[in-house]
């Protein structure tokens, strides 16, 4: 099944705290403009004590979001949307975290503009 697949895509960032840096980044480059983010941070099929308290998202504390951020809906209970994200020309997209840290994984990313 394809979409069980896309929501599987796990990542755990620095899960054995082995990684030269304090906090692992993930990045990709994207177009200069405003793009609206959908992300999740669990493993819908084992998503027991996942924690995203520490996972950044372009620099925005996940932990902090506010429940309209939130798209959580049947399996994916943690995902959530940000809106008028901004990628400047040359820029980069970025989550920042670490599995020690309170940043346990991400799965999927997906950009919309």
């Amino acid at each position: 099944d394809v979409g069980d697949k896309y929501l599987r895509s796990f990542v755990i960032p620095d899960r054995h705290g082995k990684c030269a840096v304090s906090v692992p980044v993930w990045r990709v480059s994207l177009p200069a403009g405003s793009y609206t983010v959908r992300f999740s941070t669990t493993d819908t099929k084992n998503y027991e004590g996942a924690s995203n308290q520490g996972c950044r998202v372009q620099g925005v504390p996940v932990g902090d979001l506010p429940a309209e951020n939130s798209c959580a809906q049947g399996e994916d209970n943690a995902c959530l949307v940000l809106r008028n994200v901004t990628v400047e020309e040359g820029g980069t997209f970025e989550i920042r975290g670490a599995y020690q840290a309170q940043c346990s994984g991400v799965n999927y990313v997906a950009f919309y503009t």
